[in-house]
């Protein structure tokens, strides 16, 4: 099992970005959905969703389960999954659902710090500043006991 929930610490992150708390079967983290509007000279020209998911405790099957269980919803375009790790390198993969047509679903493994794509480059930053602040809160809070 991987446990990396001592990232729920920096919960002033997650409020501020409007997440929320999210289980699947052994799988827990965060989740929040975003709309993403592209707007012309004459206004809005297209919206889709996002749904992004931070998965910071997890069995090792839950990855490919997660993957291979992501299901298309009316207008939600992309599904990102970021399972944190304690270390290793960055890798992802990615799959399209009906040919893109109903959705995209990606899932990485990343570790605070590491380098990353930049297709998770928002969500990575975010990741390593609540990292970096949980572990300097939990240093603190050793000190003063």
């Amino acid at each position: 099992m991987i446990d990396m929930s001592y990232l729920y610490n920096a919960q002033i992150y997650w409020d501020e970005w409007r997440f929320l708390p999210w289980h699947d079967g052994t799988a827990s983290g965060l989740y929040r959905r975003a709309d993403f509007i592209k707007a012309g000279l004459l206004g809005e020209v297209g919206r889709y969703v996002a749904d992004d998911y931070i998965v910071w405790s997890y069995e090792d099957a839950d990855i490919d389960r997660i993957f291979k269980s992501a299901k298309p919803e009316k207008n939600l375009m992309l599904q990102r999954f970021v399972f944190i790790q304690k270390n290793g390198e960055t890798s992802y993969k990615n799959r399209s659902i009906c040919l893109g047509f109903r959705g995209f679903v990606e899932v990485y493994k990343y570790a605070p710090l590491a380098s990353r794509p930049k297709q998770i480059a928002d969500l990575g930053h975010l990741i390593d500043a609540a990292h970096q602040y949980a572990l300097r809160h939990s240093k603190d809070n050793a000190e003063n006991h």
